[in-house]
């Protein structure tokens, strides 16, 4: 009677296991969604800045494999953008041209050629937060 009983205990400490395990795959999947859900609205947030690309066009690359083009197709300059990590596309929104190269220096993102990159540097970014002191004009002296 014993060994039922031990048995019993063992099915028991079994599905409270399971149950376990089970509540634990819920909860990945919840922060695996809460997580996709920051990535969409951060691909969102910046297509609306790039849907209005005058000039140029550049194609990203997004980790899960989808590819995206902004900008005039024939329009130079053209460039491509593969983004390993979403939080390039964070750095770039909220720290403009210098989170951009903070996030090419931590491996976030990587093109083929920088040069057509910098030029839409050049073209389309902000003054970073550190250079809104500094005026952009030339002096008259």
């Amino acid at each position: 009677m014993s060994e039922t009983t031990i048995n019993d205990s063992n099915s028991s400490d079994l599905s409270t296991s399971r149950q376990a395990l089970s509540s634990q795959d819920e909860a990945d999947t919840r922060f695996e969604t809460k997580t996709e859900w920051i990535n969409r609205f951060w691909e969102f947030a910046l297509s609306k800045l790039l849907k209005n690309f005058e000039v140029g066009n550049i194609t990203l690359r997004y980790p899960q494999g989808k590819s995206v083009q902004y900008g005039k197709p024939e329009s130079e300059p053209s460039a491509y953008m593969k983004v390993n990590s979403h939080r390039m596309i964070r750095k770039l929104l909220v720290e403009g041209d210098v989170g951009l190269a903070e996030s090419y220096m931590d491996g976030d993102w990587e093109s083929s050629n920088l040069v057509p990159i910098l030029e839409f540097c050049l073209l389309y970014t902000s003054p970073s937060p550190r250079d809104r002191t500094r005026s952009r004009m030339p002096s008259s002296a």
